[in-house]
Formats: C-alpha cells, sequence, structure tokens
C-alpha cells in the first residue's frame, strides 16, 4: 500500500494533504506549514478551502509497512509515524509551482487509493520539472464582483465547511499574511464542577456548538482560568488568553506589521485572537472587570456578530463556528484595578457560571480538613461583611501556603499568607490571630511538628 502527500499553495503558507488508503475506505489529513504549533498541526479532514490553490511539484507517495498499515486502521487515532514519514519526503527548500490545481490532482491520487492504489507508486521518485520557484505565499487577490466557478470538492463524511478567505482592497498594497502561532495547552489535573446538575464540559460543548458565550463570574483563585484551559486541553483545542488591561489596542486584537525576512518589506501578522477566530479555539477573556469601559468597543462586534474587522485591509473576517469565547471576572471590592463594566459587553455573554469556593472540591487536591475550616471560616465572615475582613482565602493561596509551610517552614509560609491581606486596617493581625489559634490543627494535618522549623 501506498500513502501520498499533495503540496499546494494557500494564502497562509504551504499546505500538506496526505492521503492514506486503509483496509475499509481512504483517510485524509493535512497542515499548513512544516513548522510547529497550531497551523502545522494534523486535521483529519478534507480539505474544501483548498478548491483554489495551486500544486506545488508532484505527489510523493510512500510505501507503507507493517506498522503503518497496523496505525492507520486505528479509527480516530492520528497515524503519527505515517504523517511523519512522508512529511520527511518534502522539501521545504525546493518547491515549484505547477499548473494543475489541488482539486484535480487530489482527484487523481483519491481514486487510485479507493480503486487501484498500487498505481500510486508512480509517485515514489518526484518529479524533476521546475516551472516557478515559490519564495512567499502571494497575497490574496482583491474582491470580485462575479466570483469564478469553483469545482466541487470530492465529497467526504465529514467535510469541514470552507473557511473565510481574507481579501484586500484594490487600493491597498499587497501583503503577506502570516498566522500566530497557537498552542494547546497540556491536560492536567482537574476537578469539574456542576452547575444544576450539568457538567462544566456539556455546557461549553453545547455553548461551542450554538455559537454562545461564557461568562465566569467570582472571586480570584476559585478555577475560573483553570476551567477554560481544561476544556480546551480535554478537546485538544488552542487556548488564547486576552489579558484585559487598559492597553488592548488593536495589535493585540487585529496584528501588526512586521518586516519580512529580506528586511526590504513589511507582511501582516494576525494577533493571536485574530489568528485563533480562523479555526476552533478556546478564547479567554482574563479579569474583565480590569478592563477599561473605552475599550468595549474592540470585542462588541467580535461577540455580538462574530465578526472581526482588520483596518489596515478593509477586511472582515468571520469567527469560526467552533471558536469559543469564555470571560472570567473578579468581583467585589477586595480587587484592587477592577473598573465599572459596558453592560453592552456583559450582555454579550449567553450563559454567566457563578465560580465559588467549593470545599468538597478543595478536599481533591487539599486533604487537610482543619486548613480548610480555617478557610472556610475566613470566606463566611467576608461573604457576611464582617468588618475584620475584606479578602477571601484563595485556593491559589492555600496551595501556596501548604507548599512553602514544607519547602520551608512554618513561619516563612505564614508570612507569605499574611502579606496578601491589608496592614492598614487590622485585617492581617486578624488573620493572624485566626490561624495561630487553628495553627495545632493545622500543622498536624501538615505534618509539621510543633516547635521544629527546619
Amino acid at each position: 500500500m501506498y500513502a501520498t502527500i499533495i503540496l499546494s499553495n494557500s494564502p497562509y503558507g504551504v499546505r500538506q494533504t496526505a492521503i492514506i488508503p486503509t483496509n475499509e475506505d481512504t483517510r485524509v489529513f493535512h497542515r499548513i506549514g512544516f513548522g510547529r504549533g497550531l497551523a502545522a498541526t494534523w486535521h483529519e479532514e478534507y480539505p474544501a478551502e483548498a478548491a483554489n490553490e495551486v500544486v506545488l511539484n508532484q505527489p510523493y507517495s510512500l510505501v507503507m509497512t507493517a506498522a503503518h498499515v497496523r496505525d492507520t486502521n486505528i479509527p480516530q487515532i492520528t497515524p503519527n509515524n505515517v504523517l511523519q514519514a512522508l512529511g520527511k519526503k518534502v522539501d521545504p527548500d525546493n518547491l515549484v509551482e505547477t499548473d494543475k490545481s489541488f482539486v484535480d490532482v487530489y482527484a487523481e491520487v483519491a481514486n487510485l487509493a479507493s480503486s487501484d492504489p498500487a498505481q500510486l507508486r508512480k509517485y515514489v521518485a518526484p518529479s524533476s520539472t521546475v516551472q516557478q520557484r515559490i519564495t512567499v505565499a502571494p497575497a490574496q487577490p482583491a474582491v470580485q464582483s462575479q466570483p469564478a466557478p469553483q469545482p466541487e470538492p470530492q465529497p467526504q463524511e465529514d467535510t469541514a465547511p470552507p473557511v473565510h478567505m481574507p481579501t484586500v482592497a484594490e487600493d491597498k498594497p499587497k501583503a503577506q499574511r502570516d498566522l500566530n502561532v497557537l498552542t494547546v495547552p497540556d491536560v492536567e489535573p482537574y476537578y469539574e464542577r456542576d452547575f444544576e446538575g450539568i457538567s462544566e464540559t456539556k455546557i461549553y460543548d453545547t455553548a461551542q456548538q450554538r455559537q454562545q458565550s461564557v461568562l465566569l463570574t467570582g472571586d480570584a483563585g476559585t478555577g475560573k482560568t483553570s476551567s477554560a484551559r481544561n476544556y480546551a486541553a480535554k478537546r485538544g483545542l488552542p487556548f488564547v488568553v486576552i489579558e484585559c488591561t487598559q492597553q488592548i489596542d488593536n495589535t493585540v486584537t487585529q496584528g501588526r506589521f512586521v518586516p519580512s525576512d529580506d528586511g526590504q518589506s513589511a507582511k501582516w501578522v494576525y494577533s493571536q485572537l485574530a489568528t485563533a477566530i480562523q479555526q476552533p479555539s478556546v478564547v479567554l477573556f482574563n479579569e474583565l472587570t480590569r478592563m477599561h469601559p473605552k475599550s468595549a468597543s474592540l470585542f462588541l462586534r467580535l461577540l455580538a456578530e462574530r465578526e472581526l474587522f482588520i483596518e489596515p485591509f478593509n477586511e472582515v473576517v468571520k469567527v469560526h463556528d467552533d471558536c469559543l469565547f469564555i470571560a472570567d471576572q473578579n468581583t467585589g471590592t477586595g480587587y484592587n484595578g477592577t473598573m465599572r463594566q459596558d453592560q453592552a459587553l456583559v450582555d454579550r455573554f449567553n450563559i454567566k457560571l457563578p465560580f465559588t469556593y467549593d470545599a468538597e472540591l478543595e478536599k481533591n487536591f487539599l486533604p487537610y480538613p482543619a486548613l480548610l475550616s480555617f478557610a472556610t471560616g475566613i470566606r463566611s465572615a467576608v461573604e457576611m461583611g464582617e468588618a475584620d475582613y475584606s479578602v477571601p482565602m484563595s485556593t491559589r493561596l492555600l496551595q501556596n501556603f501548604v507548599q512553602q509551610a514544607n519547602d520551608f517552614n512554618w513561619e516563612f509560609a505564614l508570612a507569605r499568607l499574611l502579606s496578601n491581606f491589608p496592614n492598614d486596617n487590622g485585617e492581617r493581625d486578624a488573620i493572624k490571630m485566626k490561624i495561630q489559634s487553628d495553627a495545632p490543627a493545622i500543622r498536624k494535618d501538615l505534618g509539621i511538628p510543633e516547635n521544629i522549623d527546619n
């Protein structure tokens, strides 16, 4: 059996499309570029957006080993060994443009893969015909009044919808567009919450399917950011965090020009946000209440119409259907730098989830009953509005305290814990008195003997 790779010239760089026959059907994978990161990740689907792309070089075929055949026949598992072997047959420094369209070449290879795979041996040796050396991806064509007819792609059960292809206005200089590098977070231990019996994952899945946005509200350290990151990791999606500071500008939301490799021109690089919205991803607007109200206008259209306007090219980028927007915010007077929010922006979030401190969840990673009892008492005092307490005892502070008590000693950990609370109104002293009264039980939980701090 033979696996075959087709190279084509996409607006974002060289596209690699792998066609791999199996015992039952044919599997198709594609990616952009040759390096690492999201854009260079293989996706199992027919690249419908490649309909107008020109093929580079001749297809390359690889004789599949027994291990290749075995791994390819495992459904829903990416056969990385086959794809890596195919990738090694491609020389990114020796790409030449042909006069063949991707649709025609793909149809020929796919037909042979399904009807007579042995014929794919003709692609084992690459063609030496050189026509035009490719140096950079071409600029996008200007908007046309009559779109050119596009050949129908080969039918696939899981064919993805065409992505939005950006355009350059005729009165604007041509420019190369580059996507920013995104990463998929690693899966880490995390304990999900239920909201009225519905899990976080179910809520996020539904919001993504319906193109709705989610707002997480609660005290610091309750797991809001971890919740969003966990969902991205669980679903294998790139995760982008937009810090909502007063310095948000168009370089954060849209992108910027940077010098080209030759130093003689400039190319446009989409921001991480603009890159993420063009593909399945999770975008987190972190600490929404720290954003200046005037900056809210940057996101209103993005959340409401799911569009991002790129000013230098008079371009509208549509948000991918599988891009999920999540925002988190801290509430309460104990958080410095928070601002009154633009209600129109808050209304753009269809689902609002309250994140509170949950001792039952905390037991999974803080198995110290006395410490959790101490923290719960402080949190209850804050909620009741007692004068001595304004800042709740966050899960993050407790984790830091335990780590430092074990790494150093009790006194060091206690001093670091107290430094997180205001000292001018007596709150720090009140916290100190409370924890000292509970110290014997807490030290026993942590395995720290009395009067032995080394």
